[in-house]
């Protein structure tokens, strides 16, 4: 019998000490868009950056469609000065799958929590 073993990637991503300054929340970044129906995953090699605020939530920049803002569940330690890793049998970041929050200088963990349904936003064109 043959056993097939799953890729697991994981992702470090430093996230937010950028943009925190001026952004301390996603509101400026949602400015122009418009919240479409909640999907369960998002393709990992479509992302082109992300940013983490101080109140959990993270945003990411996509490749050839609408970016998504995912705030995962009961995640007090998710901060902009933070970085977290995931681990995922597939090329995909989907809703239940764990983020381990981490200080991206010192590896001191912080805890982790699990990624929600990711929330498309699309640029509103005007005619």
């Amino acid at each position: 019998m043959r056993i097939g073993i799953a890729l697991v990637t994981m992702a470090i991503l430093a996230t937010g000490t950028a943009y925190a300054k001026g952004a301390p929340n996603p509101d400026k970044l949602l400015a122009g868009r418009v919240a479409g129906e909640p999907v369960p995953c998002i393709s990992q090699t479509r992302i082109i950056d992300t940013q983490t605020f101080d109140d959990g939530s993270i945003y990411y920049r996509m490749a050839g469609s609408a970016d998504y803002l995912n705030r995962p569940h009961e995640c007090a330690a998710l901060k902009a000065d933070r970085a977290y890793a995931t681990r995922t049998p597939s090329t995909s970041l989907c809703a239940g799958d764990i983020l381990e929050i981490f200080d991206s200088a010192s590896r001191i963990p912080y805890g982790s929590c699990s990624f929600n349904s990711f929330v498309p936003y699309a640029k509103v064109h005007k005619p």
